[in-house]
Formats: C-alpha cells, sequence, structure tokens
C-alpha cells in the first residue's frame, strides 16, 4: 500500500511504541474499545507499518540479492533472505530458548517443592518456602507469557516481511522477462509461487527454531532426569531420540513430495487459466461436459466431502502424533523449497531496461554517428533446443530520421527483429548495435486500469502542446468526444469497455508521446478502420529531427 497516497487513512497504532506497550500489547486496547461499542467498518483500517511496505522490502531484498547472485548463485536468496532478517531472527531464537529452557528447569522444580510441602508429616519445607516456590512458579509462567507473546508475534512479522520482499521481487522479476525466458515459465508456476509458496513462511516460520532448541532441551532435561533418577532416565530418552532419524527421513520425504506437489499445482492452475480464457468458446461449442470430466481427471479423487472429512480426521489426529521437533524439521524443509523454487524463477533470464547502450559480448554499443539500430549477421531463436533459427543472418542499418518498413508474410520473423532490438530475444551470434532511448508500440495493444490519460502519459511528465499533437496525429479526437469523461474516462479491467481500434490508437499514442531515438511499430493499426489512416503525414511528423 502506498503510504503516501492513502494519508486519511488512521496510523497504525503499533507505530513508535514503547517496549511496555509491546510487550503487553497495549495499543490493541483502543481497538477492543471499539469492536466493544460497534462494528469495525473499512473506515477503521489503519496504514501499515512502514517497515512492511512492499516497496522497501522488495527494494532493499533485490538489491542484496543481485550482491549475492553474483559471489553464489545457488544459494544467494538463501543469504540475502538471512542478511537482511537474520539478526533478529537469532536474537528472537535466543530469547525462546531462554524461556524454553527456563520452563524445563524452574517449573518442575517448584512444583516438586510444592507437591512435597504436601506430604504427610514432612518437614523438609515451610510454609514460607511453600509460598517462594508458588511464587516462583507464577512469576515464571508470567515471565514465560511477557517472553512467548511478544516472540511469537516477532516472528511472524518476519515472515510476513520474507513473504512481502519475496512477493515484491518476483513481481519485479516477471516484469523483467524476456520472451524466451516465458517459454519455460508458465502462469500457473507464478501464480502457485505467490499464493502457495510464499504463504509457507507464514505457516511454518514460527516453528524452526525447534530444530536446534529441541536438542538443547533434550540436554538439559536429561541432566535433571539423571540427577532425580539416576541411570535409569537414559531408556525413556534414548525410546524418545530413536524416532529423531525417522523425523529426518520424513522431512526428506516431505521436501520431495512438497516439491512434486508444487508441480502438479503449477500445470493444475496452468490448465485452469486456459479453461478460463478460453471459456467463451467451450459455451459456444457446448464444450462444457467434455472439459468438466478432463477438470475433473487433473484434480484426481477429490471432492469437498473427502477433502472436508480427510482434513477434519488429520486435525484430530495432528496433536496426538505430531511433536515440535518434527514440525520444525518439516517446516525447514518446505521452507527451503519454497526459496528454492523462487530462486529458480528469480535467476532466469531477464532484460535490464536501464541500459541503453550495452554491451554482453554478442552486443554491443555503437561509435558511428547517426546510426540508432544495426545488425550484422545476427541469428537468434527462442527455444534453446530447436535445431533451425528464428533469425539467420541478418544484417541491415538504420540511422536518424529514417522511416523504415520490414514486409513480409505471417511467421517470418518481423516481431522477432523487433523483440531482438527490445532485448526480449537474446542473440546466438553475429553483433547487434544499438543507441538511444527505445519506445515500442506492440501488435496486441494493452491497457491498464486507469484513464485515458495516463494510458498515454505512463509515468512520463504532461506537456500540453505534446499532449494535444499526439491525440491529432494518432486521431484518437474523435474518440474522446464520445467517451463520458474524454481522456478522463476509465478503462481497462474495471473501466469503460473499447473497441479495438480505440485500443489501438490509444497504445500507439503512448509509444508516441514517450521522447525515444528509436520507434519501433509492431503493426499497431491492424485493427484501425482504413479511413482514420488515409495521410501518411498525420503518422510521421518531423519536429527538429524527432517524431
Amino acid at each position: 500500500m502506498d503510504r503516501g497516497k492513502n494519508a486519511n487513512k488512521n496510523i497504525n497504532p503499533a507505530e513508535n511504541q514503547n517496549v511496555l506497550s509491546q510487550l503487553f500489547f497495549l495499543y490493541m486496547f483502543p481497538i477492543f474499545k471499539k469492536t466493544y461499542q460497534y462494528d469495525l467498518s473499512e473506515d477503521d483500517l489503519f496504514l501499515p507499518l512502514e517497515e512492511h511496505a512492499s516497496n522497501i522490502l522488495g527494494s532493499r531484498l533485490e538489491k542484496i540479492w543481485d550482491e549475492e547472485f553474483i559471489k553464489n548463485k545457488k544459494f544467494s536468496l538463501h543469504k540475502a533472505l538471512f542478511r537482511i532478517f537474520g539478526l533478529k531472527f537469532v536474537i528472537f531464537g535466543i530469547i525462546k530458548c531462554i524461556d524454553e529452557v527456563m520452563l524445563i528447569i524452574v517449573i518442575p522444580k517448584c512444583i516438586g517443592k510444592l507437591v512435597s510441602f504436601f506430604e504427610t508429616a514432612q518437614t523438609r519445607i515451610s510454609k514460607t518456602e511453600a509460598y517462594y516456590y508458588a511464587g516462583g512458579l507464577v512469576v515464571c509462567l508470567f515471565t514465560d507469557c511477557l517472553m512467548a507473546h511478544p516472540t511469537y508475534m516477532g516472528l511472524q512479522h518476519i515472515a510476513m516481511k520474507i513473504r512481502i520482499a519475496c512477493s515484491s521481487l518476483i513481481f519485479r522479476k516477471m516484469m523483467k522477462f524476456n520472451r524466451s525466458a516465458l517459454v519455460n515459465t508458465t502462469a500457473g508456476h507464478l501464480i502457485n509461487l505467490l499464493s502457495n509458496d510464499v504463504s509457507k513462511f507464514d505457516e511454518s516460520f514460527v516453528l524452526v527454531h525447534y530444530s536446534w532448541i529441541g536438542p538443547i532441551q533434550v540436554g538439559v532435561g536429561s541432566f535433571l532426569l539423571y540427577r532425580e533418577i539416576g541411570i535409569g532416565f537414559i531408556y525413556g530418552v534414548v525410546f524418545l531420540i530413536l524416532f529423531v532419524p525417522f523425523q529426518i527421513w520424513l522431512a526428506k520425504r516431505t521436501s520431495v513430495l512438497r516439491l512434486r506437489t508444487a508441480l502438479i499445482t503449477d500445470e493444475r492452475v496452468r490448465l485452469m487459466n486456459e479453461l478460463i480464457s478460453g471459456i467463451q468458446v467451450i459455451k459456444m461449442y457446448c464444450w462444457e461436459k467434455p472439459f468438466e470430466k478432463f477438470i475433473s481427471m487433473t484434480r484426481g479423487y477429490i471432492t469437498a466431502e473427502k477433502v472436508f472429512a480427510v482434513t477434519a480426521i488429520y486435525n484430530c489426529l495432528r496433536p496426538t502424533i505430531t511433536m515440535l521437533f518434527s514440525l520444525s524439521i518439516s517446516a525447514l524443509a518446505e521452507i527451503n523449497v519454497s526459496i528454492t523454487r523462487i530462486h529458480e524463477v528469480l535467476k532466469t533470464d531477464r532484460v535490464d531496461y536501464n541500459e541503453i547502450n550495452y554491451s554482453d559480448g554478442n552486443i554491443q554499443s555503437s561509435g558511428e554517428s547517426g546510426v540508432r539500430i544495426q545488425f550484422q549477421d545476427v541469428c537468434a531463436k527462442w527455444v534453446e533446443g530447436d535445431v533451425e533459427n528464428t533469425l539467420k543472418n541478418i544484417n541491415f542499418q538504420v540511422s536518424s530520421n529514417m522511416l523504415v518498413a520490414i514486409v513480409g508474410p505471417i511467421g517470418s520473423g518481423k516481431t522477432t527483429i523487433l523483440n531482438t532490438i527490445l532485448k526480449e530475444l537474446p542473440i546466438k551470434s553475429g553483433t547487434l548495435k544499438i543507441i538511444g532511448n527505445i519506445s515500442y508500440a506492440p501488435q496486441e495493444p494493452w491497457l491498464f486500469a486507469a484513464s485515458v490519460k495516463d494510458n498515454i502519459l505512463f509515468g512520463e511528465e504532461y506537456e500540453e502542446d505534446r499532449y494535444k499533437t499526439v491525440i491529432d496525429i494518432c486521431a484518437l479526437a474523435k474518440d474522446l468526444n464520445t467517451l463520458p469523461h474524454g481522456d478522463r474516462t476509465l478503462v481497462g479491467e474495471r473501466g469503460r469497455a473499447l473497441s479495438g481500434g480505440q485500443k489501438a490508437r490509444i497504445s500507439l499514442a503512448r509509444c508516441v508521446y514517450k521522447k525515444a531515438d528509436i520507434y519501433l511499430l509492431d503493426d499497431p493499426l491492424s485493427a484501425v478502420d482504413a479511413t482514420l489512416d488515409n495521410n501518411p503525414q498525420r503518422w510521421y511528423h518531423r519536429n527538429d529531427g524527432k517524431l
């Protein structure tokens, strides 16, 4: 959430709270009072804490991940997350360890002494000492509350921030995918990462510390048991320790099954997305029954009745047959799989749009005066394993103030050449030289949820004369007059529906409005009526050598 755009929202009550308020959660009492007086509404929502802002967390993780990826590509995301959140995570772990060890030492001691006080004719413990032990038990339980609950809340905050940071980094990565990377990365896989994998942080993170606190508790407990019952303690402890190898094996199997489940979920989500996107065709041809069977096959045996019945059974069994140590091992395995899967997406080839004059071996910057684009024996292909190249030995040169058209039949590689210039498609051999900023109008126009004006400006500063000129040369004046609020009309997913021609003209205007050295137009007029485009001079204007 953008805090600047939501200044009217209430300030978060946890913002700038003192230690006492954080320990006892005193900032929650005004909320309790409100809920007692009336039901909460949307107006009662608070701004998120500044430390939870996705832009801050995402930028920080992206910077550190880039540094770690240069050093070690295999575990760079693990190290980046530890650099950001590791210190607080370790501090909370130490507090949790002190709390658990205190409970296993103090509480049994106090309870044992209190019980012995009530033995018949005992003289070892006086009434005053019994009060001391009772007071010690109360203080221990009170201290446990002061340590356990804030620690749990702190770990939950860390888990949430890791989820937000990873989600933001995945989104930024998606925005920089080149076309070749999209061949191996499906929409279902990305949706599963953002909806399922990152949620494992919230579900499992608080249990991770028990993977090392558990052995410490076993050591301390064994020592105390030895003092109480001698060498006989070893039989009970060894019996419990025998479960550890089984738990480790179970954790490994959990990791394997978790990865297999994630891959199956990716495929199922991809299939459902394709079905939903093609629902009109399915309804038109009355294919509901065959596709319903197809969906049932992909989902397996699963029905709502079985899901709820199995879930209820497992919820009853879980408290009895599981221990915190085994849960923590499983949590570690799940978190490791999620981080590894996110890391695999992050290291996918991407386009660096911040580079203008770039050089990475085959792609070079040009020092020739006036030359903007130059292909020299360029070969490229979309899929790495393909035998034939999509582009083969392409040679041409484009200088400033040149209008160049590439013509050819469908599938001849016209769009591929533009994608090569945009660095969406990496070249395999030859040399490509690019100089200057690029503005691009795609073959399939797209709009985002905003006004027509915002779609045209696309983040650029508003210049009235240039804006009016672009509206004129892109033949948008007539369209704006028909819209209810002119260029302030909302379009996109929840806005007004536009025709294909209107979308194409807005997309072209977005490309033309940007001040660039190179304008790439990928057949942007295919959906536009020919009567509007009978004057070529409307589309190509010179103004001091620029469009």
